[in-house]
């Protein structure tokens, strides 16, 4: 008699730590799904309130004055423009028909790139076309660097050169906030690398990509910044806190190490 009590006084306490676990884990889970729909939800807010914002191409900036960025940059042009702009940047997504394999994966510089490319050559790609884009570019890097995967700013400056043969290509070392609407006005769209972890962009797979690669295209009124994140297909007019960029804005400065790219410097591209 005295065995049965205590088979079912173990039977019971177990049953109390599995129901105490079970709850927790629930509780964990629930918080955390409910966390990711408010951020899902603060997205979609987000990229309703950009349909109210005009859409600029090369053809209707305004009359500009010059305006100086940094001593160690040739000073740009920049419009005067409402406080909320967007350029006609058309969204090129890294993986054109959701074909996420390893190449696709590790195609976010080259479609941030081909992206600016599209928008100053007044192209437009059907998705064949862009693939057919991105195998290309990818075959030249391989050829030219020995790699195409996690492409430092720089290697992607001298894709924008050699692959694309722009003459005016800058990279803007510790960029502000100021000196990149400064490049949106002038009718500049910027490529951002960024610690794609640290964007926090609630549509990425498993938290996103340690390195990843956006295009800038404008501002909203509040001052945060439009992109065209090629890294999801919900990436076009994707609005950016400004603290989280220019927080998460770090380029990969170690050639091995991709998981050191949090302490990576901040740096930018802009093609004219």
């Amino acid at each position: 008699m005295r065995r049965n009590s205590i088979d079912v006084s173990i039977i019971i306490f177990f049953a109390v730590v599995l129901g105490a676990i079970t709850g927790f884990f629930g509780s964990y889970y629930y918080t955390k799904r409910h966390a990711h729909a408010e951020l899902v939800r603060e997205a979609e807010r987000a990229h309703a309130t950009v349909a109210q914002i005009p859409i600029l191409n090369l053809i209707m900036m305004p009359a500009t004055t010059v305006v100086a960025v940094t001593t160690s940059t040739p000073p740009v042009t920049e419009p005067k423009l409402a406080d909320a702009f967007n350029l006609d940047v058309a969204f090129f997504p890294q993986a054109p028909k959701k074909n996420w394999d390893a190449d696709h994966e590790e195609f976010c510089e080259e479609a941030a790139l081909l992206g600016v490319h599209g928008f100053l050559a007044h192209k437009t790609y059907t998705s064949d076309q862009m693939e057919m884009e991105l195998s290309n570019m990818r075959d030249w890097e391989i050829t030219t660097f020995g790699h195409f995967e996690s492409t430092r700013i720089e290697l992607v400056a001298r894709i924008a050169r050699e692959y694309l043969h722009y003459k005016k290509v800058r990279i803007i070392e510790n960029p502000t906030r100021e000196m990149i609407r400064a490049e949106l006005a002038a009718g500049h769209p910027v490529i951002v690398p960024a610690d794609g972890k640290a964007l926090k962009n609630p549509y990425f797979k498993n938290g996103g990509p340690t390195f990843h690669m956006i295009v800038v295209r404008g501002f909203t009124a509040d001052g945060d910044f439009i992109a065209n994140d090629p890294g999801t297909q919900f990436g076009e007019n994707f609005v950016y806190k400004k603290e989280v960029l220019m927080s998460a804005m770090h380029d990969w400065d170690h050639d091995t190490d991709v998981s050191r790219v949090a302490t990576g410097n901040a740096r930018v591209l802009v093609v004219e």
